[in-house]
């Protein structure tokens, strides 16, 4: 039992150090993405959507919605002085295959700690809860990914810009 104390703590600071160690950006990075690459957009939540086109006023994304049959999409509009980060982020099939791994990880987890009650088994229970856990971590790794892409572009959190003028 003691060995999930140290291994929770270990997987979290590695899912965490690429953001940690990411540098800085200046806008001229977003505004030379090529269309069509995945990226998130902070505003005052972060959004995922893939890139349109950026001006030095903001920038145009195509917004997604998932449905169990269907998928539309539309153009979202961010105005460059509300936005305060943008990532280039991974494929949808990666943040599904890292959600898919994680969920059906606790599955296993759970389904293996959990003790038999002469129904089941605790190998049944494991493989059970690993599959339901790895289609639930697929579906939701899809649109909230775990491990994300690199900073291209942080809003400076001072006060003043670099003209002078202030905010």
């Amino acid at each position: 039992m003691r060995k999930h104390h140290v291994i929770f703590p270990l997987v979290m600071i590695l899912v965490s150090a690429p953001g940690a160690l990411a540098r800085k950006g200046n806008w001229d990075a977003v505004e030379k993405l090529s269309p069509g690459v995945r990226i998130s957009v902070k505003t005052s939540v972060r959004l995922n959507c893939y890139f349109v086109s950026a001006t030095d006023n903001g920038l145009v994304c195509s917004m997604q919605v998932h449905g169990p049959e269907w998928t539309t999409s539309y153009d979202r509009r961010f105005e460059r002085r509300r936005i305060k980060e943008v990532r280039v982020e991974y494929s949808e099939a990666t943040g599904s295959a890292v959600g898919a791994a994680v969920g059906g990880g606790v599955g296993v987890i759970l389904g293996g700690v959990a003790g038999g009650n002469g129904t089941i088994t605790r190998g049944e229970g494991a493989l059970l809860l690993g599959g339901l856990g790895a289609i639930v971590g697929g579906i939701a790794g899809r649109d909230f990914p775990l491990v994300h892409g690199d900073v291209i572009y942080r809003r400076s959190d001072r006060g003043v810009l670099s003209s002078g003028a202030s905010r």
